[in-house]
């Protein structure tokens, strides 16, 4: 089976199959094609629906209910992606190419657990011989994230790495579920991307923890329970106070007030309110800087035990 990222919209696939969720309603990717192609059934968790997707040139979208958003996490990506193949296996046998895209960075899951949960489920998929499906395309938007999730990707000519990779998966999907986490406390915009994918996950992952946050806009529900499930489940809370964002401070507060350690964060150009002053933050200019400042404060915070490496899932 060859897999391959793809840096386009997923509307131009040109695919056999183009699979997408339904979580309790449509969200991103899922309610553009919905639109694109008329699509508007609700599915309940592990109901699925083919649909003709010939005016977006996609042969059919396969809708997969796969219940809340919220509850959509890294071992029900797993088990979405099995679920994908299997089904388009059995009722599409001769499908060759599949569609889909990325889950879970768009609400705020870490995104190389997430990723590395669907390539989990994917290789899970027990295809019954029969099937002419040959290949897997996940497109991506992004140019960034497309070139971060390439060098996730096993070597295709290098058969040792594909084997080592697959067999790395195992610690994907529901293990993810039972890794310590570090949950990041930041304005949700734009300009600091750089602040999140490149400091703030990379290191967490330097550390052994897995990086979430929480998309305010996308996620739908009920927000603050979903925050404070989890930061309680969090083995430490990362805030960014640049902006003097008020849900920032909110998360923060009760992050404190539950008893879970706090690293603040600011740059340099940022003037802090006068009642947080008095706290320890680190300041950075450079987002390099800033990485390897917050690897190093984290690490220390682990050895001293501040931080529970087990899992704090409830």
């Amino acid at each position: 089976m060859e897999f391959r990222i793809v840096n386009d919209d997923i509307l131009r696939a040109r695919t056999d199959i183009a699979a997408l969720k339904y979580a309790d309603t449509f969200h991103g990717a899922d309610k553009m094609v919905a639109g694109a192609i008329g699509f508007s059934s609700a599915l309940t968790r592990g109901q699925h629906a083919f649909v003709d997707g010939s005016n977006i040139d996609v042969g059919d979208v396969l809708f997969v209910g796969v219940g809340p958003l919220s509850e959509f996490r890294y071992e029900n990506i797993q088990v979405f992606a099995r679920h994908v193949l299997e089904i388009v296996a059995r009722e599409r046998p001769h499908a060759q190419t599949v569609a889909l895209t990325i889950h879970g960075p768009g609400y705020g899951l870490d995104e190389k657990e997430a990723f590395l949960s669907l390539m989990s489920g994917f290789h899970e998929a027990e295809i019954s011989r029969r099937s002419a499906l040959r290949s897997i395309l996940i497109f991506e938007r992004s140019p960034a994230r497309a070139k971060r999730l390439e060098l996730l990707m096993p070597d295709s000519h290098n058969k040792e790495a594909q084997i080592s990779r697959v067999v790395a998966l195992k610690d994907y999907g529901t293990r993810s579920e039972h890794k310590p986490r570090l949950f990041i406390a930041m304005p949700f915009a734009d300009k600091y991307f750089d602040e999140y994918d490149i400091a703030f996950t990379e290191a967490a992952h330097q550390n052994g923890f897995v990086c979430e946050r929480l998309d305010l806009e996308s996620f739908v529900g009920d927000v603050f329970s979903e925050i404070k499930k989890r930061i309680l489940n969090s083995s430490a809370v990362v805030a960014l106070l640049n902006d003097h964002n008020p849900n920032v401070f909110l998360e923060v507060g009760f992050a404190i007030a539950h008893h879970k350690p706090v690293i603040l964060v600011v740059d340099k150009e940022t003037l802090v309110p006068f009642d947080v002053r008095g706290q320890k933050f680190l300041k950075y200019s450079r987002i390099f800087e800033l990485r390897e400042t917050l690897s190093l404060e984290i690490k220390n915070l682990k050895l001293g035990g501040a931080l529970d490496a087990r899992s704090r899932a409830q």
